[in-house]
């Protein structure tokens, strides 16, 4: 804010900060929502869309009035919850991605000759 207020804006400098970080809050509560409205569709049909939206919500306005520190631990919670499957996931079809990489590099090369092959070494 110090940086627009120094600049020839003068005195809007904290209005244009305050309205960019409503726009990216905004946006970032809205991208969120549609994240988990898709996960929550695929997982459980399109059903649970409702309840989903409800609990989001409901959790939304609980957030502008909690304590923040309970908010981040909620957040990161919920983080490792997503990340865990998708991790076991990879190393259960480690062997898949292999190849799929092995042969995307084998397509390359042949369509791209005389490019660099940044393929990675096969060990085993």
């Amino acid at each position: 804010m110090e940086a627009f207020n120094r600049s020839f804006l003068g005195g809007i400098g904290p209005y244009i900060v305050a309205f960019g970080l409503m726009l990216f809050a905004f946006s970032t509560a809205l991208a969120w929502s549609y994240y988990g409205d898709r996960s929550m569709t695929f997982l459980f049909g399109t059903k649970s869309i409702m309840p989903y939206r409800l609990v989001y919500v409901v959790g939304f306005f609980l957030a502008a009035i909690a304590d923040t520190t309970l908010i981040w631990q909620i957040a990161a919670i919920t983080m490792v919850v997503m990340t865990l499957p998708n991790l076991l996931g990879l190393m259960v079809m480690r062997k898949e991605i292999r190849q799929e990489i092995r042969d995307y590099w084998t397509g390359f090369s042949k369509a791209h000759p005389d490019a660099p092959n940044p393929a990675p070494k096969d060990n085993g």
